[in-house]
């Protein structure tokens, strides 16, 4: 009797990837104990892992082996032995999406924002853990651009997949910024500085700031004048300081605003005068002050008004009742608001004399052309000496700086001031009180 021989087949172990299938030929098996050329041309191969839907998790699967055919294998008892097919996980790849925003503005990601590459068997995702530092309202334009990073996705199937997160960008734009130059007022003579804060800017973002703008405009000039006035604010530029960043803005400079000059104010005085009797003073005279006066400018002549101009004004005090049309010079009326003071003009017989003939006893008789001259040399603090107590006639007070003033009972007198009878026909009487005492320093007293 001849028995059959043991011959084993094994089932060969096999791999595959995810989504394909694994389609076996019959010759992926090994054999042990075949003799006498007796040969195995084909085994009968199958696995549950062999269909493309076969998942990673689910694996190794049995490869089974059966129905080997060949030659001479009847004479054989076959023990078929097991091999085993192992799915790998299929390469995914997963992008995120390049960005943009606006500086300002929050990124919000919703989770889709992502490409894939390599997902088979109607396998999905839902979504992705996105995330960037680009995000935040605060991100600038030029930390950007900023990388989106992928991560975690969720959905059907991926436990099947070596998963490639690439990372996306985020760039931030700038924002629009617009800038618009206040409208300025200023005084005939002033300086405005070409830097400024007056100007409006909308919109900001992340409550920031502007310090200043410079700005370009003939108005800034001290010599702009009145009648040119509004003058146009040709440039704006050079927005800086305050908390904001330039280069986080595309900033567009609105020129609509302007600068107006309003007049300076201007006093003009008439001076006291003195003409002898029977003189003819002109109406247009250049015997005034002026205060006020811009940019180094000056004024030639002013028109005066007064009854005692005429020569055949009598002897006395005569107000200056007008004084108008300033002229000449460098300055241009128009870019003043005048305000005029009146002076008075005084007429006398003789030419006041310009030396001292006596000093002011308590009780002065004056008798033209006799005057007071109270001098001291480096006088002090006191400069008030008396104040008039009595008075009888007219008499004219000249002080230090050339004014002329008729005495009034009450009035003071100072140092250095002259005091002269009005004129040669009269005569008067002063007495002025002085229970203070004028003193250079507390060793020189002074009294009357």
């Amino acid at each position: 009797t001849v028995n059959p021989k043991a011959l084993t087949i094994t089932a060969d172990n096999q791999t595959k990837i995810y989504g394909s299938v694994f389609n076996f030929a019959g010759t992926e098996f090994t054999s042990n104990g075949l003799v006498n050329s007796d040969s195995i041309s084909s085994v009968n191969l199958t696995s549950a892992g062999s269909p493309s839907t076969a998942t990673v998790s689910g694996s190794p699967y049995s490869i089974v082996a059966s129905a080997a055919t060949g030659s001479g294998l009847s004479n054989y008892s076959i023990t078929y032995v097991n091999g085993l097919l192992t799915v790998n996980p299929k390469a995914l790849t997963i992008t995120a999406d390049n960005q943009s925003k606006i500086y300002g503005s929050v990124f919000n990601f919703g989770g889709t924002e992502f490409t894939s590459n390599g997902l088979v068997n109607s396998d999905s995702i839902s979504s992705v853990n996105l995330t960037s530092a680009g995000t935040p309202a605060t991100a600038t334009v030029l930390g950007g651009p900023y990388s989106i990073v992928a991560s975690a996705a969720t959905g059907t199937g991926l436990s099947n997949y070596t998963i490639s997160y690439v990372n996306g960008l985020l760039t931030v734009n700038q924002a629009p910024l617009s800038i618009t130059a206040s409208n300025q007022t200023k005084t005939y003579g002033q300086i405005l500085p070409s830097t400024t804060n007056l100007f409006t800017s909308t919109p900001l973002q992340n409550g920031e700031t502007i310090g200043t703008v410079d700005i370009s405009s003939a108005g800034l000039s001290p010599t702009a004048g009145v009648a040119s006035s509004p003058y146009a604010i040709t440039s704006v530029s050079n927005a800086a300081g305050g908390t904001f960043n330039a280069s986080n803005y595309a900033i567009t400079y609105i020129l609509t605003g302007s600068i107006s000059v309003n007049p300076a104010a201007l006093t003009i005085t008439a001076n006291n005068q003195v003409k002898l009797f029977g003189q003819t003073l002109p109406s247009t005279t250049s015997a005034f002050s002026s205060s006020g006066l811009q940019n180094g400018e000056t004024i030639g002549t002013v028109d005066i008004v007064s009854a005692g101009l005429n020569g055949g004004a009598v002897l006395g005090s005569y107000p200056i009742t007008s004084v108008s049309n300033p002229a000449g010079g460098t300055f241009n009326a128009a870019n003043y608001n005048i305000n005029y003071i009146l002076g008075a003009l005084i007429i006398v017989s003789e030419p006041i004399p310009s030396s001292p003939l006596s000093q002011l006893p308590n009780l002065l008789m004056l008798n033209y052309p006799d005057y007071y001259n109270h001098t001291f040399s480096n006088h002090a603090d006191i400069i008030v000496i008396g104040r008039v107590l009595w008075l009888q006639g007219n008499v004219i007070v000249i002080g230090q700086d050339g004014s002329m003033r008729m005495l009034s009972l009450g009035d003071s007198v100072y140092l250095g001031d002259r005091v002269v009878a009005e004129n040669a026909e009269s005569q008067a009487n002063i007495q002025v009180y002085t229970d203070d005492v004028v003193h250079v320093d507390a060793n020189h007293p002074y009294g009357f």
